[in-house]
């Protein structure tokens, strides 16, 4: 029996529209927040010998004391569609050891800030915006 030829054109529109679907579910690649990038310092008076240092690939936290902790970035994405940007980084120390640092980023015409999601007490600001 010959198969018509509206039979593999149907078939391949189907196929298309499948993965043209499986496509759009999953999220964009989202790009890196270049408002994070840097390094962010704070004026309170207990933190202020310490540092976080942010790049694609690394989030330096100047501990003080001793060397910085040095988390390598395994993946990130925000979490919040209002107007503060919430950003989760899932990551790993040198030793493997899986940790999750979420930030909010508050980008301003003159200045950012920036807080740790468990110490929203304390703001971050750039360095180079002092």
């Amino acid at each position: 029996m010959a198969q018509k030829p509206y039979t593999s054109i149907l078939v391949s529109l189907i196929f298309a529209s499948s993965l043209f679907i499986v496509a759009c579910k999953n999220e964009a690649n989202v790009l890196f927040p270049d408002g994070l990038k840097g390094t962010w310092i704070t004026h309170n008076d207990r933190y202020k010998d310490r540092f976080i240092e942010i790049d694609e690939n690394l989030i330096v936290l100047g501990t003080g004391e001793g060397e910085p902790f040095i988390l390598y970035i395994e993946d990130f994405k925000r979490i919040s569609s209002d107007s503060s940007q919430k950003w989760l980084f899932e990551c790993k120390d040198i030793n493997g050891t899986a940790f999750d640092m979420t930030f909010l980023l508050n980008e301003g015409p003159e200045e950012s800030s920036l807080m740790l999601k468990n110490m929203t007490h304390i703001t971050w600001v750039k360095a180079d915006e002092n």
